[in-house]
């Protein structure tokens, strides 16, 4: 009587099965992943503004007047400008009149770009989410400050 031998593994159909349902999965995943963190790096903008507004404020306090150069609140110039403390965002203080008002805003660079919030922005008054993106709802732009 003749043994029979069984082969034990994967075929190599099976195993190019499964490496395309992976495949699959991961160009499905993806997208949501990158998505999921350019809202996380939101923070980013948004703790470097509100530190910026509190130094503003702090410094209005002492003085007649709010800052007009990011130096005068503690902000370290790095490649030609001012970046937020991890870097995705470049900070910008403008002020039309210094001694009543101001607008620091946050602009995305490098792969942050491509969020769907434009910018975001904080004057004297707070954080101004008429500003946070152009072509939203208020609705939409309000979330852009909740993430």
């Amino acid at each position: 009587m003749k043994l029979r031998q069984t082969h034990v593994g994967f075929s190599i159909v099976e195993i190019l099965v499964a490496l395309t349902l992976i495949a699959i999965l991961a160009a499905m995943a993806y997208p949501s992943y990158t998505d999921s963190v350019r809202k996380s790096r939101r923070s980013d903008a948004m703790v470097t503004l509100m530190s910026l507004q509190l130094a503003q404020e702090k410094r209005r306090a002492a003085k007649p007047d709010y800052a007009t150069d990011l130096v005068d609140l503690g902000m370290q110039q790095a490649d030609g400008g001012y970046l937020s403390n991890d870097g995705y965002y470049r900070i910008v203080l403008s002020s039309d009149d210094p001694s009543i008002s101001y607008v620091i805003t946050a602009t995305p660079v490098g792969d942050q770009q491509k969020d769907a919030c434009v910018f975001f922005a904080v004057n004297q008054d707070g954080p101004d989410i008429r500003t946070a993106s152009n072509g939203m709802t208020v609705n939409e732009k309000k979330t852009c400050w909740k993430k």
